[in-house]
């Protein structure tokens, strides 16, 4: 068993949003919630999007896909983002805040954004990132609109 991330502690605002997101996406054996992330799969994770994920930033999910759970490939959400990427696809991001959710929807085992999307082979977490997405980018309550 890996050793559990030592991130930073989160905020008040961190804290809520991590509540919010564990809600949508629910349990999940391959979803790991901050604070207990594992070092491995999230040190993986942040260097596959160290392009726009600051060093700084805390994860509040990583949801990963890989057989042997190396963090590089699946999602990862912050308060501020999501990153993703998918099996033998580019790794991409999306702040929260320039989600067009008309540009949102499911395309087979792809999640679309605008011009990004990423494929996720378990349609039933796939289900609740969408629903994910549409929560933090506008719903009532979104910390973004």
């Amino acid at each position: 068993m890996s050793s559990l991330a030592s991130s930073p502690p989160l905020t008040d605002r961190e804290l809520v949003l991590l509540a919010k997101v564990r809600d949508v996406l629910g349990e999940a054996r391959t979803i790991d919630y901050a604070p207990d992330l594992r070092a491995t799969a999230e040190r993986r994770a942040r260097h596959l999007h160290r392009a726009w994920l600051p060093a700084d930033e805390p994860v509040l999910a990583l949801h990963d896909q890989t057989l042997l759970r190396s963090g590089e490939e699946g999602f990862l959400v912050t308060a501020e983002r999501l990153a993703f990427r998918g099996f033998f696809e580019a790794p991409w991001s999306v702040c929260w805040a320039e989600v067009d959710l008309s540009s949102v929807r499911l395309d087979a085992h792809h999640l679309v954004i605008g011009a990004s999307g990423g494929h996720l082979e378990d349609r039933l977490v796939l289900g609740r990132l969408l629903e994910l997405v549409r929560v933090l980018a506008s719903g009532p309550g979104s910390p973004y609109r």
